[in-house]
């Protein structure tokens, strides 16, 4: 048709020229086109780029709804500069308002509001939906203006750019998104020609993203999610993603999004799909699919690969309790498919499972033989990830394998802390936490126990000095900027984060170093990794860039630890005793925090309005309260034994805690208020209180006979 009647100008929405783009034989016809006007829908910028191909053309972006007239602005595309719609035509303005209708500054994003001559007068028949969008010009009087419901900015050279639908925005985990701005980033990949995100929900796993893309290869989904994790936040990633011959239309030429299918109704088989066996791997199957809300699951998916995060670990963990699993979510963590799970309930060697897991970036551990001094290689032998509890910050938990290898041990330092809560609470919000408070500095522990701490400074590069710390036997703690560093693909060039790798060796002629570090926020479990010289080195100036200000009287960017004379460091029993006698009336202070939050819980969860708007901060605190006095506990353990009274209380907390967050977890992803429940876990709360008292009173007489203990318990 375009041939025949020698067509030089076309409009056309986006989808109908993607059709035109892909269905078409030749696109010889588009060699004759002057002028191309797109509209109706985002334009994407491969779909640019790809009619660029074929056409000379002056391609125009066409924005407005009908509401307007059609187009309100125009935007002549340059291969330059991305995708923007121009800006306004004749006798028209645009504003850019918050939601009081106040003007946004240049750069900052609000509701794209039109005025002008093409604003229609309202909706036939619908007057509330009329007074709703159509308002009164707050800067021309007498003048009507539309709410597009267009999130848009204004860009310094008085273009606008649309950043997507204010209604299409969904709050996923507490973070708020943008599904156009991940369609976005997944047509800037290879080979994808088209692709859409919605937002689907169900009893399961709640709210969830799921990538609908079309291409000419089979993409498999893990190979999707590896390569957004370079381009997008994890929160960002989808949970899912569909492959199709091409995306539904409207007979109007627009995405049809509710004919896409429903993830929800199976797992696409994949290559390496393995479908449960044994009893025990088929019982796990059906605990995850009723907590992820999907069928089909195989043993080898990643928990987090089909729809898990963070949440959903504390009702995986509910649930498998309740069919006799007990397995803590620092396991659940690490054991993060169903056949490794098999394996860790029935006590065989996880190391053994054949474990399909694409996502992962871990590097291999070293074999045997690089533990040998070879030329322009060394590594310290004997030092090894420590997963037993994650404790306070980073920096901890990279110095504990070394205090191992030296033979100290964790004890010193997890006794020299006194837990306590703390609370914050104000209109907006309540928030409850648990906070330690040090008996000393870190730095004078390790002095009494032997261990030095120097600055790794020998004159040469970061590379070197690190190099000649090893090779004199001192492992080094490495503080760096997680946003620097590719290993970190949940914060690689996405969100500057301090942090610190524990390097413990390194081969010269590769250029690699061998660090232990955890490779997600969400996966604390730590591992033996190498990485480059070069990545190293950027990441760790990007701390000093972006975190250090100054020479720190206690902690080193680059610290070498050795070994020295050891001091008594069995004395640090006795020391915790004395801190908690001496830190009494302070925990009993902080402890008041608890009450407080006892009385706001209790007015909170009473009413099931207030309840839906706290129960996800509710569980996200009680959760790290959990692992705080899981801490707390095996610290207990390793000073005063596995038979002390004092676990009975300490396990007594700890259970009364997981059965609150049950009940609050169970409402968050049901959406059932429960009143015989939520008036459990408030009588729940009030035992715990006193059972906090007399876990105070009880370490607060440590310093006592046992026999006086055992009575006071």
């Amino acid at each position: 048709v375009i041939d025949i009647n020698k067509v030089d100008m076309l409009q056309m929405t986006p989808s109908r020229m993607q059709l035109l783009l892909t269905g078409s034989s030749s696109l010889s016809c588009l060699k004759g086109l002057r002028t191309v006007m797109i509209g109706g829908e985002a334009v994407p910028e491969s779909l640019v780029s790809e009619l660029r191909k074929h056409t000379e053309a002056e391609i125009y972006n066409m924005y407005g709804p009908t509401e307007t007239t059609v187009w309100s602005s125009v935007s002549l595309l340059d291969a330059k500069r991305p995708v923007d719609i121009g800006s306004a035509i004749a006798n028209t303005r645009i504003y850019i308002l918050d939601a009081h209708g106040r003007l946004k500054p240049v750069g900052v994003h609000g509701e794209l509001c039109i005025s002008g001559d093409g604003v229609a007068r309202g909706y036939l028949g619908r007057r509330e939906l009329t007074e709703q969008k159509f308002l009164p010009d707050p800067f021309f009087e007498g003048e009507r203006m539309y709410r597009t419901g267009d999130l848009a900015k204004y860009l310094p050279d008085g273009r606008l750019q649309c950043l997507g639908r204010i209604d299409q925005q969904v709050k996923i985990r507490g973070y708020r998104i943008e599904p156009e701005e991940i369609e976005a980033r997944i047509l800037e990949l290879e080979n994808i020609k088209e692709a859409v995100v919605a937002v689907g929900e169900n009893a399961g796993s709640g709210k969830y993203l799921c990538a609908y893309f079309v291409s000419d290869r089979k993409i498999s989904s893990a190979e999707l999610k590896q390569s957004l994790e370079n381009k997008l936040p994890n929160y960002m990633i989808p949970s899912f993603f569909i492959q199709l011959d091409g995306l539904p239309l409207t007979p109007n030429g627009k995405v049809n999004r509710s004919a896409l299918p429903k993830p929800t109704e199976g797992i696409k088989a994949e290559d390496g799909y393995e479908k449960p066996e044994s009893e025990i791997e088929r019982r796990l199957a059906l605990i995850w699919e009723n907590v992820l809300g999907i069928k089909g699951i195989g043993v080898n998916n990643d928990f987090f690969d089909v729809g898990g995060n963070s949440l959903l670990i504390i009702k995986l963990e509910t649930e498998l309790e309740k069919q006799g699993f007990f397995i803590d979510n620092a396991s659940i963590f690490k054991y993060r498919t169903i056949r490794k799970m098999a394996l860790f309930i029935q006590g065989d060697s996880v190391e053994n499972a054949s474990v399909q897991n694409a996502g992962s970036t871990a590097m291999p551990r070293e074999e045997e033989s690089d533990s040998e001094m070879h030329e322009n290689t060394k590594i310290i032998k004997g030092i090894e990830p420590f997963n037993e509890i994650f404790y306070k910050n980073c920096f901890y938990n990279s110095a504990f394998p070394v205090a191992i290898h030296f033979g100290i041990g964790v004890m010193p330092f997890l006794a020299n802390d006194i837990l306590v809560y703390n609370y914050s609470h104000g209109k907006a919000k309540m928030k409850l936490s648990t906070d330690y408070i040090p008996r000393e500095p870190i730095t004078d522990i390790m002095e009494r126990c032997g261990i030095r701490m120097d600055k790794c400074q020998y004159g040469g590069s970061i590379t070197d000095n690190i190099e000649e710390s090893i090779d004199r036997g001192k492992p080094v703690v490495l503080w760096v900027d997680c946003y620097y560093a590719p290993i970190r693909k949940d914060m690689y060039l996405k969100r500057h984060l301090e942090h610190t790798w524990l390097v413990y060796g390194y081969n010269k002629t590769k250029r690699i170093f061998n660090i232990i570090e955890h490779i997600h926020m969400e996966n604390l479990n730590y591992e033996k990794q190498l990485i480059s010289y070069d990545e190293l080195t950027t990441s760790h100036n990007g701390f000093m860039e972006n975190f250090f200000s100054g020479e720190d009287e206690e902690l080193f960017p680059c610290c070498g630890f050795e070994f020295a004379q050891r001091d008594n460091t069995g004395h640090y029993t006795k020391d915790f005793k004395l801190n908690a006698l001496n830190s009494r009336e302070l925990v009993l202070h902080h402890l008041e925090g608890l009450k407080l939050f006892r009385e706001d819980y209790r007015d909170t969860v009473l009413r099931e309005e207030t309840l839906k708007d706290s129960a996800e901060e509710f569980t996200q605190g009680i959760n790290d309260i959990i692992s705080s006095k899981r801490v707390e506990r095996y610290k207990l353990v390793g000073m005063l034994g596995e038979n002390s009274p004092v676990l009975d209380l300490i396990d007594a907390v700890i259970k009364s805690w997981t059965d609150i967050r049950r009940v609050v977890a169970k409402y968050m992803y049901s959406s059932v208020y429960r009143e015989s429940a939520i008036l459990s876990s408030i009588q729940k709360l009030e035992e715990l209180c006193f059972l906090e008292e007399q876990y105070v009173n009880f370490l607060c007489g440590l310093d006592q006979k046992d026999s006086v203990l055992v009575k006071h318990h």
